[in-house]
């Protein structure tokens, strides 16, 4: 969880051929300029190979017979024979870098360019499914301009990016709201990786957007990616506090639902610190503070002492239900883990509310020795307070 990104969801949105028109949605779209500027590259490479081509045979032509060696031209019957010149004389005739000789290679040059650009312009005029079907307008305000003229597929197979999917990534939600509405698309269309509209909106932050799928009677709340997360868990992730409101608003929406990897909405939140939403999943009183992920057992607590959110820690240790104690695979406690990274304020957090100074993990470490070790002062500071080692074994139930 700790290198979690999702740059993957940037990716090439591939277009299936059909009679319809291309749909014009939203700003233009970085992929599409990259290739439209492709294009006009490939124009430009067909153009110079054409005339280069032209003028460098015209010019090869008539470099020709100035630089012929003198024995050629002789065999040629061009010139009248004078005097047999020795090897090594004509030798030195024979320039190794003519202009004819490189008229020739840049010749093959533009040969080259020609076919690179009209293989370009074949795949971009005759296969455009092979790049996208969503063209962007170059002002990036025109928006489904075509829904009205013919009817058109609103509904893409699966793998593949539709006009909802497209809106949702670019926070268009008039075109959403037309897609919807009076095209009476599907709400919950899948991609490759089980990616919804709803989990994108929620992805990228998109509010209106979010409430508007919400209000759709048929869409599907706590749909997962292939990995388990889902649009709850996604919004709590990137910290979109109004987001996450409005999913728990949702009485179907499932608060604890995690990951393949055990990982739930509430550990996303504390791994980045969200602390506004770690208060409202708490306030739900339907999430399971101690749920760990299960790789490493890490809890939500541990998590967030590992990364160093105090205002998160706060909150957590405030529950009543929380095991502050609850160690990970390798026997460490939050206290161990905070004591490890140096993190004093949370340090004193978890002995304010008793946590074990001496509990050892299964190489014998406790988080007293390795404040030690570490030679974090501040924190040895307080471990070595009388108020807290009156109790050296102690853990709260």
């Amino acid at each position: 969880m700790e290198n979690w990104k999702y740059g993957w969801f940037l990716f090439l949105i591939k277009g299936k051929r059909d009679n319809a028109k291309p749909l014009m949605i939203g700003k233009p779209n970085k992929v599409h300029q990259t290739l439209v500027a492709a294009l006009k590259i490939a124009q430009l490479f067909q153009i110079i190979g054409l005339v280069g081509m032209l003028f460098l045979a015209s010019l090869h032509t008539l470099l020709y017979e100035s630089e012929t060696p003198s024995v050629q031209r002789q065999a040629l019957g061009l010139v009248k024979p004078t005097t047999t010149p020795s090897l090594k004389s004509e030798a030195k005739a024979i320039p190794t870098k003519s202009p004819a000789s490189l008229s020739l290679k840049l010749g093959l040059s533009v040969v080259g360019l020609l076919i690179v650009g009209s293989i370009l312009r074949y795949f971009w005029l005759k296969k455009p499914g092979w790049f996208t079907t969503y063209q962007s307008s170059q002002q990036g305000n025109q928006k489904l301009v075509q829904l009205e003229e013919q009817p058109v597929h609103v509904n893409q197979a699966k793998e593949e990016w539709t006009p909802l999917h497209i809106a949702c990534y670019n926070g268009d939600l008039s075109s959403v709201v037309k897609l919807l509405n009076d095209h009476h698309a599907d709400v919950n269309p899948l991609l490759e990786d089980s990616v919804s509209p709803l989990f994108i909106a929620c992805w990228k932050g998109h509010i209106a957007i979010v409430k508007q799928l919400l209000d759709d009677p048929g869409v599907v709340v706590n749909g997962t990616t292939k990995e388990g997360a889902t649009p709850l868990l996604i919004a709590c992730y990137q910290g979109h506090d109004e987001i996450v409101r409005l999913l728990l608003q949702n009485s179907q929406v499932a608060v604890d639902q995690a990951l393949e990897d055990g990982a739930t909405p509430l550990f996303a939140a504390c791994q980045r610190g969200h602390s506004a939403i770690v208060k409202m999943l708490l306030e739900t009183k339907k999430v399971a503070i101690n749920a760990y992920e299960k790789k490493y057992h890490h809890t939500p607590l541990y998590i967030a002492c590992q990364e160093g959110h105090s205002a998160v820690v706060a909150l957590l240790v405030a529950d009543p239900q929380l095991r502050i104690d609850q160690p990970d695979i390798s026997g460490a406690t939050p206290l161990y883990i905070a004591c490890y990274k140096g993190h004093t304020a949370i340090v004193s957090l978890l002995l304010q509310q008793q946590a074990a100074i001496h509990q050892p993990t299964k190489n014998g470490y406790t988080p007293y020795r390795i404040a030690h070790e570490g030679q974090y002062r501040a924190i040895i500071a307080l471990l070595n307070t009388d108020k807290y080692l009156k109790d050296t074994t102690r853990h709260r139930q």
